[in-house]
């Protein structure tokens, strides 16, 4: 049966332990209060996360196996401050597949 939910976090750890297809540590890199939002749709084998957190942040993780992850940014930035993803810079025309 397909499924949507929201999910809001105040605190680094329940945020990163909520999404389903990825194990991931998330580490905020600058000071303040943290806030994040966690959008999750589920239609039987498709899970789709839409997720935005106030701070900047690192993180490292791994897809679940016999998942497939696929990464776009969807909001953008000015070309000279683009998003580093695994080496490279990402801006808004870019996506991004990792799998198991």
């Amino acid at each position: 049966m397909p499924w949507c939910k929201v999910l809001s976090f105040t605190e680094p750890f329940s945020y990163q332990s909520a999404f389903r297809s990825v194990e991931v540590e998330l580490f905020p890199t600058a000071k303040g209060k943290f806030c994040a939002e966690l959008t999750q749709v589920c239609m039987n084998t498709l899970w789709v996360h839409g997720a935005h957190e106030d701070l900047p942040r690192v993180y490292i993780g791994v897809v679940k196996p016999r998942r497939a992850a696929i990464g776009f940014l969807t909001q953008g930035k000015p070309a000279r401050d683009a998003t580093p993803w695994h080496g490279r810079f990402a801006r808004l025309r870019h996506t991004f597949v990792t799998s198991t």
